[in-house]
Order: structure tokens, then sequence, then C-alpha cells
């Protein structure tokens, strides 16, 4: 059995979803505890053996990358790079802004996804969808929030911003007026868009994850 295991530890909640072939077999969220990295390893070996699964099992990985939470990132990668070494995984990395893209419910046009970053920043980038296809339009960038609202103000009025904070958080930071709606990360849409290679993902023999920024809620 190929079994595609999808993993994101950056943010708040970390995820984890397994796929036999293209099929979801399960998904995962759970509250991040960064004190406790046995913890991964364990919820993913207990549906793996809900399911008569193993780690060997596991075929490819595809890993959702930072910026989020240093501990968060440290924790994903360090499993995922054991993992590999023991038994030789087809690795990818999915930027996160094209992850959360993935949630969000328009059709053609362009919008920015905003996450998390070090206190008193976030970070984004600016996603054009076309034909179903998520390209990234700008790098993913950290930005001080008065910044950011400068930035949208005199660059940027008319896109709409999606992303993880909450509706009540990103009203909260006092930001501006700036049109924005929460979306969740779904792993089987963000599989299904890698499965159908509509959205970009980087082979590698080993992760490297993008400190960008501390998260916030780390």
């Amino acid at each position: 059995m190929s079994i595609t295991l999808g993993l994101s530890t950056g943010q708040t909640p970390m995820s984890f979803s397994l796929f036999d072939s293209h099929r979801l077999v399960v998904e995962h969220r759970f509250a991040a505890n960064y004190a406790d990295s046995e913890g991964l390893v364990d919820r993913i070996q207990h549906h793996l053996m809900h399911y008569s699964l193993s780690f060997s099992d596991i075929t490819q990985c595809v890993w959702i990358d930072g910026p989020g939470s240093y501990t968060g990132l440290r924790i994903g990668a360090t499993f995922l790079n054991m993992l590999n070494l023991s038994q030789s995984l087809t690795l990818h990395t999915i930027q996160p802004w094209q992850a959360y893209a993935c949630s969000v419910p328009v059709g053609e046009a362009l919008y920015g996804i905003v996450l998390p970053g070090r206190r008193g920043y976030l970070s984004f980038q600016l996603i054009h969808v076309q034909n179903g296809v998520l390209r990234p339009v700008s790098e993913g960038a950290m930005i001080a929030y008065i910044d950011f609202s400068d930035l949208v103000i005199r660059q940027m009025p008319h896109v709409q911003f999606y992303g993880a904070f909450s509706n009540q958080t990103f009203e909260s930071l006092k930001i501006g007026e700036i049109p924005y709606h929460h979306v969740s990360l779904d792993f089987n849409l963000v599989m299904t868009a890698f499965f159908q290679s509509k959205v970009s993902a980087i082979q590698s023999d080993e992760i490297h994850p993008n400190y960008l920024g501390e998260a916030v809620n780390s």
C-alpha cells in the first residue's frame, strides 16, 4: 500500500492527513503541544494502526512549510527527516499561503493570504487563480501590522484577504478597514490540488523549514 502523509505543524492547530493513493483516509487536527515532540509521532501512529497501517506504508510526504511557530516547524521537519532517513520517502514542500489558498471559496481572482508572523507582524502573499491553478504573484513577506495597512491602502485597495487569523483577531490587530475572511487549512483540498498539479510543490531530499518569523501564537 502507498500512503501519502500531509503534515502542517507551523500553524495552530497542527494537522496531518493520510491518503491512500488520492483517497482521503483520515484528517486530524489537534492543539499544539510544543513541549511534547513525541506526541506527534504517537498521534500519527495511532491513526495508522486504526487502519491497519504502519509508518513503513508511507511512501511520500507533503509538508506545509513556514513561516510559523519556530518550535512547531522544527518538530515537524525533524520528524519527517528522521522518517525519510529510515525508509527513503519522496518529500514535497508547499508554501503555507498556497495551502490556505486552497480553502478560499472564489473562482478566478486575485487575492491575498495573511498568516501570523512574529509578534507585531504578519506574513502575506498575493495569489492568482486561473483555471483552478494557484499561482503566487508576489514573494511571501513579513511585514509589521501598521506597514501592511499602509501598503494595502496605497497599492491594493480592492484586494480581498483571507487567512488563519479568526475574524475577531484580525479586527483586534487594528490595521485598518481591510476586507478579510477567516479560512481553515483543509488538507483534503490541499492534497486534491497537489495531486492535480494545481498548487506549486517543491520536491527535495530533506526538509528545511522557512523560519521567516516566529508565529504570534507560539
